[in-house]
């Protein structure tokens, strides 16, 4: 009787030492992932990127605009210029401003499982690195179809930033304000392609 008391004693002993072990580890996994910012300033810090995201959006959309005309854009990809005998051209000067979007569409779909895996934060900060990565491709293209490729590799980027930006800003977005800033999302996208109307002329 002794023996098995003793014996359901250790093993209740065991049960609580893990029990108390599996208590710290989860309390140390969410003090890791507890947020330094909290209220007004997690709001303005969520909107700050949104509004980034976004503004940087709508400048890529518009930029290409003004440089597909400029003569020093021309010099570099002569595949470009319309005027003259070249009928392809009118497709190629499309499909360089065109592949853009679908790199964007690639990367809204990659969003799918790369976000439930990454989590929102972390998805939102890749893309931000293939972004950069894809305008350093763009401002050192040489030809023609690295210039398609750096493209290509932007849209991927703004295409995970675009759809997963919206869904992170309205998550940590104030219920009573949400809907107001999620559209100031839209509005900086127009800025954005205001922006890089202007500063082209």
């Amino acid at each position: 009787m002794s023996i098995h008391k003793s014996s359901s004693q250790e093993l209740s002993e065991v049960v609580d030492e893990k029990r108390q072990q599996t208590l710290t580890d989860l309390e140390l996994e969410s003090e890791q992932y507890r947020y330094s910012l909290r209220g007004r300033n997690l709001v303005a810090s969520v909107i700050f990127v949104a509004g980034t995201a976004f503004t940087l959006f709508g400048y890529d959309q518009g930029v290409m605009s003004a440089l597909i005309t400029s003569n020093q854009f021309e010099k570099v990809f002569p595949q470009v210029v319309v005027a003259g005998n070249n009928s392809n051209h009118a497709a190629l000067q499309s499909f360089v401003v065109a592949v853009y979007e679908v790199g964007c569409l690639f990367g809204a779909i990659f969003a799918l499982w790369i976000g439930d895996r990454l989590g929102r934060r972390r998805t939102i900060m890749l893309a931000g690195i293939i972004m950069m990565v894809g305008a350093i491709l763009q401002a050192t293209s040489y030809s023609y179809t690295q210039l398609v490729i750096a493209r290509l590799v932007t849209g991927v980027g703004n295409g995970l930033n675009s759809s997963t930006v919206p869904s992170y800003h309205a998550e940590c977005s104030p219920a009573k304000s949400r809907g107001a800033l999620v559209l100031l999302e839209g509005c900086m996208n127009t800025f954005g392609v205001t922006l890089s109307y202007v500063s082209s002329t």
